[in-house]
């Protein structure tokens, strides 16, 4: 049952069944309108076999009838009506005269009047004009017959009975007809067509035939453009498999690039959370043994750059420009050796898909570059023999101590020490005792520096110099410096052969803006004090005279000695 109800529902659904279900309510809708029509028509034609009836024998009794009125004879009358109401077609016959009064009736009139005008039962009445027998003109009355009503219907129920069957029969024969005929020419060969079409692969080389009888009509029509849309898949199916295999080989090849490549190149959020790396990137950041997905969890910017805010400038300044900002990035360090990387930094601009570009970033290890940079810079700053700033070293430094000064009002002093007995030593010792002497010699002239901002130098052969930033030299400590520079500059020296050398120190002091204005005048009366430490015996240190004292040459300053 179960399954003959899923074949008659699975019917339903098809082309054939809806069909078949339309042509039924059709071919029903078509019987009850013919059945209205015939029962119409039966009735009309049983009300005029009826009427004809009547007339027919109304007309053979009518003269008598007039005689019986004319001569008032009551008995003839009954007589001629009792013979035509023997008819079953006959509901009741009278005689009235010309006043309407009733002269003769049926036994089954009743004294009933006349039917309403425009009823069923007035259709059925017939009439008889009487006449005088011996005057054509003189009206005696008239005749009068009703037809039986049910003996009409049930004549016209009859008639339509077997009009009614066989306009079933035929409405029947022909929908039989025409359903099998759109089964023959339309559904059968629909059903084949999507049978064949269910076998054939996508993109493969099969196509549908058609019957031969159907290559002009509307299926055939079907046939050739579904032919033609499986050539069209068969194309573009072959079209989208050499794309892909070529998509697939580009993405490989990108992807060995994107692995491979000596450059890191990564992806963020506006927020800066990691989307995805390459292998480059984790050994870069020294994060070889982590994944894409740990650092993922962090702020990538925080985790791996010595200077985030730098980088989320960068970032700002690629999405608001809509261009590539460079720039050299120290990277966190776990060691002790500082990693650099050049890295370019670009925002892809807001789509309909992101409300906020992705930032990308691409770095390249510059350490080493920046080591030789840093090497190269420290060599041009530097005495190569001491490590002590050079002359140019000294020169850079003090004029930005000068600049700051300018802007804050603060002191600088220059401290100028000149060696006392170095020349002896390279010409009884040799160069390579000097050299030894002038390394040691820096060496305690670190030693006593105060602070970082404390700069040592060396500006000539024998010739050193002290920056202090932010104190004048007539400040008791850095007087104290000084003769603390004396004491350890003439402490005897040891040699790598066992021999010993000794050096004294003759120190000249000057401060920015008690003794000078500017670089060049700072120099000028630093050294100047100490040839005046020179000329009045040596080992010793002096302060310039002041800018007030020069203008109004007083006599110099005498020099504190400080024994050796």
């Amino acid at each position: 049952m179960r399954h003959a109800l899923l074949r008659f529902q699975s019917y339903r659904r098809s082309l054939h069944g809806k069909f078949t279900l339309i042509l039924i309510g059709v071919a029903t809708l078509l019987a009850l309108l013919a059945s209205l029509v015939v029962v119409r028509l039966t009735f009309v034609k049983a009300s005029e076999s009826t009427k004809t009836t009547l007339e027919s024998m109304l007309s053979a009794i009518e003269k008598s009838a007039a005689v019986g009125v004319y001569a008032e004879d009551q008995v003839l009358l009954l007589e001629l009506i009792k013979g035509v109401a023997r008819d079953p077609n006959v509901a009741r016959v009278w005689v009235g005269d010309t006043a309407g009064k009733v002269l003769a009736a049926s036994p089954q009139d009743g004294g009933s009047p006349a039917p309403p005008p425009g009823s069923v039962e007035a259709s059925l009445l017939v009439t008889r004009r009487l006449v005088s027998p011996f005057d054509g003109a003189e009206e005696l009355g008239h005749l009068l017959a009703q037809g039986s009503l049910p003996q009409v219907i049930q004549e016209a129920n009859l008639l339509a009975r077997w009009l009614g069957i066989a306009q079933a029969t035929l409405i029947t024969i022909l929908a039989l007809l025409l359903n099998h005929v759109v089964l023959l020419m339309l559904s059968k060969p629909m059903m084949r067509l999507s049978q064949q079409l269910s076998t054939i692969a996508p993109g493969s080389g099969q196509r549908l035939s058609v019957n031969r009888r159907h290559r002009n009509d509307e299926v055939g029509t079907v046939v050739i453009a579904v032919n033609g849309l499986l050539t069209a898949t068969e194309t573009a199916l072959q079209a989208e498999r050499q794309l892909r295999a070529e998509i697939a080989a580009m993405e490989a090849q990108y992807r060995q690039i994107f692995n491979h490549t000596s450059a890191g190149i990564f992806v963020l959020t506006p927020g800066g959370r990691l989307i995805n790396s390459n292998p480059t990137v984790l050994r870069l950041i020294d994060a070889e043994g982590a994944s894409p997905a740990d650092l993922a969890s962090k702020d990538f910017v925080d985790a791996v750059f010595a200077d985030p805010e730098q980088v989320r400038r960068m970032i700002a300044d690629a999405n608001t420009q809509g261009q590539t900002m460079a720039a050299d990035l120290a990277l966190r360090s776990k060691g002790s050796e500082q990693r650099w990387v050049h890295c370019l930094i670009s925002v892809q601009q807001a789509s309909a898909d992101m409300a906020e570009g992705m930032v990308e970033g691409v770095i390249y290890d510059v350490t080493q570059r920046k080591s030789e940079e840093t090497a190269a810079s420290h060599q041009a700053l530097h005495d190569g023999l001491t490590g002590l700033k050079n002359r140019v070293g000294v020169i850079a430094a003090l004029d930005q101590m000068l600049q700051q000064a300018q802007a804050s009002g603060h002191a600088v002093t220059l401290l100028f020490l000149d060696l006392d007995g170095f020349k002896k030593v390279n010409d009884e010792l040799g160069h390579e005792a000097g050299d030894a002497v002038m390394v040691e010699c820096a060496k305690r002239m670190r030693g006593v520096l105060r602070r970082s901002s404390d700069i040592a130098g060396r500006v000539g052969g024998d010739e050193l110099v002290l920056l202090l930033d932010r104190v004048d030299a007539e400040a008791p400590m850095v007087q104290a410096l000084a003769q603390n520079l004396l004491r350890i500059m003439s402490e005897p020296i040891a040699l790598r052969d066992g021999r010993t050398a000794q050096v004294g120190a003759s120190i000249g002091l000057a401060s920015y803006p008690r003794h000078a204005l500017h670089r060049a005048a700072l120099f000028n009366a630093a050294d100047a004090a100490m040839y005046e430490v020179k000329r009045h015996g040596k080992n010793a240190w002096r302060v310039a005279e002041s800018l007030s004292q020069a203008c109004a040459a007083n006599p110099p300053q005498s020099a504190h000695q400080s024994k050796a």
